[in-house]
C-alpha cells in the first residue's frame, strides 16, 4: 500500500478512496453510494448483505461466517460461499440479461482479496474496506496492488 500522507486522518472518506485507487482520482468513473462504516465488508455486500462482515477469524459480535464451510480464507472456501448462494462459474465479465455476476480479485499470492457485484445498469459495486460503497464503471479501476486483479468471475441467475 502508499505511504500514507500526514494528513490522511483529516481526509474525507472520498479523498482517501482517490488515494487508494488512483484511477479514480477526480471522481473519474465512480459515483458514491454509500458514507463510510466497518458494519460490513465486500464479501458481504457482494452476497447483497450490509449488516455483518463475513469473516472467518474473528469470532464474535458483528462476524459471521457460513456453516459448513471451512473457517479459512482462500478462493476454495469463498467460492463454495458463492455456490451455496446459487453463484457457479460464467465465462466472461459482460452483462447478460437474467443473470447476476460477482468478480473475485485476486492478489499476487493467489488469494482473494475483494469482491465485486454486476449491477442491472452493467456497472460494478464495490464495499471498499471501511470506506464508503461505490458504483464504478469498470473492473481494472480498482485494481491495485493491494486488492489483486479481477480474475474469477461467477454468476447466478436473478430471482424473479
Amino acid at each position: 500500500m502508499n505511504d500514507l500522507p500526514d494528513n490522511y486522518d483529516d481526509l474525507s472518506s472520498l479523498e482517501k478512496i482517490e488515494f487508494h485507487f488512483p484511477l479514480l482520482a477526480g471522481g473519474v468513473g465512480y459515483t458514491d453510494t454509500s458514507d463510510a462504516t466497518n458494519e460490513y465488508n465486500c464479501l458481504a455486500w457482494a452476497l447483497g448483505i450490509n449488516w455483518t462482515r463475513y469473516d472467518p477469524e474473528p469470532q464474535c459480535a458483528g462476524y459471521y461466517w457460513f456453516p459448513g464451510v471451512e473457517r479459512k480464507w482462500n478462493e476454495r472456501n469463498i467460492r463454495q460461499i458463492f455456490q451455496n448462494h446459487g453463484y457457479e462459474e460464467a465465462d466472461n465479465y459482460d452483462l447478460e440479461d437474467g443473470y447476476e455476476k460477482i468478480v473475485f480479485y485476486i492478489s499476487a499470492d493467489g488469494e482473494p482479496q475483494h469482491f465485486s457485484r454486476q449491477l442491472p445498469n452493467g456497472r460494478w459495486t464495490s464495499k471498499l474496506g471501511d470506506l464508503n460503497d461505490i458504483e464504478h464503471d469498470t473492473l481494472e479501476c480498482i485494481a491495485v496492488e493491494d486488492y489483486g486483479r479481477p480474475q474469477v468471475v461467477l454468476q447466478r441467475k436473478i430471482q424473479r
